[in-house]
């Protein structure tokens, strides 16, 4: 029996699957969309998420069988992102004058949460007050006096009125302040002496004021976002040339040569070979095929690497699995192994990243 098949690998396998098994914090990827003939994709994240939106985007496409390389890859800081917040303080105070209590409280509020920050304006003083009641105070008014006749002096008056105030006369401690001999006797001419006027003033307590302060506004986004933009050009890509070599079993098994797809090439090998583990080697381009396993979900797993040390450029490493082996060893630990250095790798994703 011959089987026949027309086999297309590129590399967007493998960032299909980098993208599903990524673990950027909050980033939001756009669609791809068709740009003229090109095609472009972006993705909207911080600067603490740049290196990895960029790793992303830095991969060539497939789309209908033909190939995209990345021509560029442009960032553009987004809009502020803001919403709407509401703070209230309070206090008692002394006074309710408007500028002592914005000095008081602050004219504006900083607000700060884990995501949104800034400063916010008052919109609304509230303002109540609370009386203390009354006390009694007793006032005095002492008026010296000279040169009074006894008319005068008879004639003092009995109540006063002093800044709308009535006072009333208490006592009069007077003396003779001159004399004159009548009859070869002294005779008081004229008095001097003081006036003692008082009264009983009721005066309120000081009142206070119970003020609440209403801060309202927009804050921003703490972290910037951006926008980063990759445009990706049609790239000419090479036909793959299938070539049928007969086994043992009469079966037709093809010859894959694809130029420029290397990692699609090795992934497929992997499909054809039923391994169900291939390691990559991070490089400045991209990732790296070291070798693929097979795991077994009843063994411990090492998967050793050290042959493969020519092709090693970094010390960053990443693991992929199948479906079926990974719901298999889900949980559990495989081993990478470099040399002497043996790396345990706890099998939590289809994906994983690991530094060796």
């Amino acid at each position: 029996m011959k089987i026949k098949k027309n086999l297309l690998v590129g590399t967007s396998l493998l960032i299909l699957t980098i993208l599903q098994s990524s673990n950027v914090k909050a980033y939001v990827e756009n669609p791809l969309k068709e740009s003229g003939e090109d095609y472009k994709k972006s993705i909207i994240a911080t600067l603490s998420e740049e290196n990895e939106a960029i790793e992303l985007l830095n991969h060539n496409i497939i789309v209908e069988g033909e190939e995209y390389k990345v021509a560029s890859i442009e960032k553009e800081l987004n809009a502020d992102e803001t919403k709407e917040v509401t703070e209230e303080k309070k206090a008692t105070l002394k006074t309710n004058n408007q500028e002592y209590i914005k000095n008081y409280f602050g004219k504006t509020y900083t607000y700060e949460d884990n995501e949104y920050k800034g400063e916010i304006p008052i919109t609304n003083i509230n303002i109540n007050t609370i009386s203390h009641g009354q006390y009694q105070e007793l006032r005095e008014k002492k008026i010296d006096f000279t040169n009074y006749s006894k008319n005068d002096l008879d004639n003092i008056k009995k109540e006063i009125t002093v800044e709308g105030q009535k006072y009333y006369l208490i006592n009069v401690d007077w003396q003779v302040d001159q004399v004159e001999i009548i009859d070869n006797q002294e005779v008081p001419k004229t008095y001097k002496g003081t006036m003692l006027y008082q009264t009983i003033v009721a005066i309120s307590n000081p009142n206070t004021y119970e003020v609440t302060v209403t801060y309202k506004g927009n804050v921003a986004n703490i972290e910037k976002e951006y926008t980063y933009t990759a445009l990706y050009e049609k790239k000419e890509v090479s036909q793959p040339i299938i070539e049928e070599e007969k086994d043992e079993n009469n079966i037709i098994v093809p010859t894959i040569i694809i130029s420029g797809l290397g990692i699609g090439l090795v992934t497929m090998l992997f499909i054809l070979l039923n391994k169900n583990a291939i390691v990559y080697n991070k490089t400045n381009s991209g990732y790296r095929m070291l070798g693929s396993f097979k795991l077994s979900s009843k063994e411990k797993n090492i998967l050793d690497i050290t042959k493969f040390n020519h092709k090693i450029d970094s010390n960053m490493y990443s693991l992929k699995l199948s479906n079926k082996i990974y719901e298999q060893l889900k949980g559990k630990v495989v081993y990478v192994k470099v040399e002497n250095i043996s790396k345990p790798i706890t099998i939590n994703n289809k994906f994983i990243e690991f530094i060796i």
